[in-house]
């Protein structure tokens, strides 16, 4: 039967768990977020930012006003 006592431990595995745990986690962050993209049609979709004002803003187009 092995003694150990008096032997330190060894927290190599821990930590390079830990730090694939991280990683992992913020490729998942990134990937679901669109900033990067391995797996195709996954995460957020780009859907258009709706205008939540009371009162819509002019936009020039072509010399004039719109509203």
């Amino acid at each position: 039967m092995p003694r150990f006592i008096g032997k330190k431990s060894n927290p190599t595995a821990a930590i390079a768990l830990i730090l694939l745990g991280i990683g992992l986690g913020i490729a998942a962050v990134c990937e679901y977020v669109g900033i990067i993209s391995i797996i195709p049609n996954f995460g957020k979709t780009n859907r258009p930012i709706q205008d939540r004002s009371v009162h819509s803003q002019p936009v020039m187009r072509g010399g004039k006003y719109h509203v």
